[in-house]
């Protein structure tokens, strides 16, 4: 299925199924002001709904997700087992900055098995002034009771529950920009075909990071 701006397809999905973290960072939207987490039956409804709806890409953010290892296991193996979906990703917290000579044994690590990898960072003194505003509204978020998060305006507003009202009628309760989702480039092949021709993390032509 080729994804077009005229789609109202959750192709790709950022769900946060907890807000808990062990850290405190001053730019983090997604504050710890709820320990609420789904009953992990509930948990596999709302992705089996957002599936039958089009989602073929899940990453799941938070919070900390690896504070919560029994219900990370669960949704990591009923998206990949029984709901067949091309790609799921994980954002943890990274440390001090101590460990990133691990990140590159464990990049090596990925190669080996046929697994993505990919590195994100926050603000800092080498991208400070990239405009990242018109982003903001090209991405779709899932919060721990499973409503879109709508942050376009400066102050988060939600939609009600995809496990009350379905997966169409709470995505036309948010502001979604397609347009901006298809320009920067969030549809591309999630699986392993093209991990030869491009195993970079940023596709530049900087051979230390070509993984």
């Amino acid at each position: 299925m080729k994804f077009t701006t005229e789609s109202n397809v959750p192709v790709s999905m950022n769900y946060f199924p907890s807000r808990k973290c062990n850290y405190s960072c001053s730019f983090c939207f997604h504050t710890d002001t709820s320990s609420y987490v789904l009953p992990i039956d509930e948990a596999k409804r709302g992705l089996r709904l957002l599936k039958e709806a089009g989602m073929r890409k899940l990453n799941i953010a938070s919070g900390e997700p690896f504070l919560y290892p029994r219900l990370l296991t669960e949704l990591l193996q009923y998206g990949k087992e029984e709901l067949a979906l091309e790609s799921i990703s994980i954002i943890g917290r990274g440390d001090d900055g101590g460990n990133v000579i691990r990140l590159f044994r464990i990049a090596n690590w990925c190669k080996e098995y046929g697994i993505k990898f990919k590195l994100n960072t926050v603000v800092n003194v080498h991208n400070w002034d990239e405009d990242m505003a018109a982003d903001i509204e090209s991405y779709l978020l899932l919060d721990e009771y499973m409503c879109f998060l709508d942050k376009v305006k400066g102050m988060i507003t939600k939609s009600e529950s995809i496990l009350k009202v379905g997966v169409q009628k709470a995505m036309n309760q948010v502001v979604w920009d397609k347009a901006s989702f298809v320009d920067r480039g969030d549809v591309y092949d999630w699986g392993r075909s093209d991990m030869l021709k491009d195993s970079s993390c940023t596709g530049g032509n900087d051979k230390s990071l070509q993984w």
